[in-house]
């Protein structure tokens, strides 16, 4: 008796790049999201200026900082905790995408 061996079936090219994606876009986004986050923040770094805060002989300096900086942090911040917690889901899913055949 001679035992058959089952040749495996080629995976569809489709499901090899959408385990790719899986696999390296929210990697991919948490970079991109932390050097995002260090050029806007070195941008309006250099964009503040000092000035009075009130008026009379005891007001204080206080840092102006660009009116763009408050939104364009929290947007970052969800872009980055959106890539984090869809970290694990898409590496598992990446993973089952690519050894599973259809």
């Amino acid at each position: 008796m001679q035992k058959k061996t089952e040749q495996p079936k080629p995976k569809s090219k489709k499901q090899f790049v959408w385990g790719i994606i899986c696999l390296l876009a929210p990697t991919v986004l948490i970079i991109i999201v932390i050097v995002g986050y260090a050029v806007a923040n070195f941008l309006a770094s250099k964009m503040s200026t000092v000035g009075p805060l009130g008026t009379g002989p005891l007001a204080e300096l206080a840092v102006i900082e660009p009116s763009w900086k408050v939104p364009v942090n929290v947007g970052l911040f969800t872009l980055g905790a959106l890539a984090v917690a869809a970290w694990l889901p898409s590496l598992i899913g990446g993973i089952i995408l690519l050894t599973y055949r259809k």
